[in-house]
This record gives C-alpha cells, structure tokens and sequence, in this order.
C-alpha cells in the first residue's frame, strides 16, 4: 500500500511529496499541466537532468530517479532552469525585484515570495515537484519560464 505525504521543506522552491513505498521504480510517468513546456524531469542517465519539450498524447511525461540529495536535486533543478533562461532568452533575471514580481503577475503568478535570490510562487507546485520514494528523487518541473525569477 503507497501512501502519499507532502513535505514542507523551506529551503526547496518545489512541491516536495514523499510516496511511501517498498520499493524504488526505475521512473515515474506522471501527468502535467497543459501548456506549462519545457518539463525538467530526471534523465536515464546516472543523476542528470533533460528538459523534455512537450508531454505524450496522453498528458505524461517520464521522470527517472536520481540518487542525491534533495538539497542537491533542487540546486540541479534552479541552475539548469537558470541556464536554460539564459539560451533560450526567457526574460527570468531581473535587478529590480518588484520588475520580477509584475512580470509574474503578468504571466498569472501572482502571489510569490521570494527565496534567496529567486521570486517563486507562494504554492510551490506551480513550479513543479520532486517526488521521494525511498532514496530517490523524481523531479518534475514545468512553468519555468514564468513560476520563477532570479534576483540580482
């Protein structure tokens, strides 16, 4: 029998759940929200990450497990969303704070709080979640591109 808890964690900008289980899945295939891409999910390959650009035909993507942290799981996930911002040019660094907030708001976030250097919403599975099962971490991240902003 799973059973499913979410855990407050302050220093984590995503929803965190932990899934009591027996055993570990080799991946997740979850549902996400339309027209939140690209999704940051775990990678096959041995604790890397991959942004996966659109879901199946059913709404699903697959995340596989990593093997760290949850500290080091969120950093992977902040830095490559940041990185991803600067390629693609998606207007997420900001110097002036209250800029970031109404950029939000005019994106649909409106109520956020800001986490050291990032403005993210106050309900943090806007932005995405990593699911715990045992030792792994299956992250899930969506709306990159307007639940979060960097500061500074």
């Amino acid at each position: 029998m799973k059973r499913k808890m979410k855990v407050k964690m302050n220093n984590i900008p995503f929803e965190v759940i932990r899934i009591e289980n027996k055993k570990a899945p080799l991946f997740l295939e979850v549902p996400v929200p339309p027209h939140c891409t690209p999704i940051l999910v775990g990678h096959s390959k041995s604790n890397q990450l991959k942004w996966v650009d659109k879901p199946n035909s059913q709404g699903r993507v697959m995340t596989w497990g990593l093997k760290l942290s949850i500290e080091e799981v969120s950093k992977l996930c902040v830095d490559s969303i940041k990185n991803k911002g600067q390629t693609e040019g998606w207007e997420i660094e900001y110097i002036d704070e209250n800029q970031a907030k109404l950029n939000m708001k005019e994106l649909g976030v409106e109520n956020v709080k800001r986490m050291g250097d990032m403005l993210i919403p106050t309900e943090h599975d806007i932005l995405g979640t990593l699911v715990i099962f045992e030792d792994m971490i299956y992250p899930v991240i969506h709306n990159a591109i307007r639940a979060i902003s960097f500061i500074g």
